[in-house]
């Protein structure tokens, strides 16, 4: 059986632990908006108080967690639901000039592509244009080449029906 502390009942760990509790309490001077911006320094804190604490009657500190915290108003909740309705906000926010960047991005890159589409049509209409002209001339030279020729083969058919018309002259005049 454990012994009992006759002035209020407790057991000796109860005890101590209530004593450590009520120190730690009155030791702890950091705001509710102190503790919530910086757990560390509150942590650090209760860890420096409850060491001093624990070395008064013999005991060490090993490790000091700190798990929940909450206070009777809900204070400490409502600050935590602000805080994070406000992060919500801001991931909504971001998220949304996300999409803005994302859609911009994708119209310039779908009018770039448009542009060197067009540029592609655009210089593949001018080489056509001009594999065309390089045809036409081909041709053009071609067919003067055949002008020249029936010109030439004229020329010379009506020389020689010259050339027989008068042979037959003189041949009648012989």
């Amino acid at each position: 059986m454990e012994p009992k502390l006759s002035c209020i009942g407790m057991s000796p760990p109860l005890f101590l632990f209530f004593l450590l509790y009520v120190n730690l309490v009155n030791s702890a001077s950091m705001s509710i908006d102190e503790i919530n911006a910086d757990r560390e320094k509150f942590e650090s804190t209760i860890r420096h108080n409850a060491e001093k604490e624990l070395n008064k009657v013999g005991l060490v500190l090993i490790n000091v967690n700190i798990t929940n915290i909450e206070d009777d108003s809900g204070l400490i909740e409502a600050m935590g639901k602000k805080a994070t309705a406000e992060v919500v906000q801001k991931a909504l926010v971001d998220v949304a000039i996300a999409e803005r960047h994302g859609a911009i991005g994708q119209a310039e890159q779908e009018r770039d592509k448009n542009i060197g589409v067009a540029k592609n049509i655009q210089e593949s209409s001018v080489k056509t244009a001009e594999f065309n002209a390089l045809q036409v001339r081909g041709e053009n030279i071609s067919k003067q080449s055949i002008a020249n020729s029936n010109s030439e083969l004229q020329v010379a058919e009506a020389e020689a029906y010259k050339i027989g018309e008068i042979k037959q002259r003189q041949g009648k005049i012989q």
